[in-house]
């Protein structure tokens, strides 16, 4: 019996160092970790940003040819706008 109680203060007390020892460990790890998400996050946010500014770039040559056009045949444009609008209201109106 003395032998068990022996056995499980040694274990016991191997049980408490390997927690310390974690408990240790977890701020380095911790580092490490955050790291490499900085690391991975980085470069998806400097790819998500340039994506993102070369579509309000094409945007805007987009709607400043629209807007030259316009000016350049508004009749036409005119007529253009009143096609579409009686395409989408017959569709609709089809529901």
């Amino acid at each position: 019996m003395e032998t068990t109680a022996n056995d499980l203060e040694r274990e016991a007390h191997h049980d408490r160092a390997t927690i310390r020892g974690a408990a240790r460990g977890a701020p380095r790890q911790a580092r490490v970790n955050q790291e490499v998400r900085e690391s991975t996050v980085a470069p998806t946010k400097k790819a998500v940003s340039h994506g993102a500014e070369q579509a309000q770039r094409q945007t805007r040559e987009a709607l400043e040819a629209a807007d030259r056009y316009v000016r350049a045949q508004p009749w036409e444009a005119i007529s253009i706008a009143a096609i579409a609008g009686l395409a989408i209201g017959l569709l609709l109106g089809r529901r």
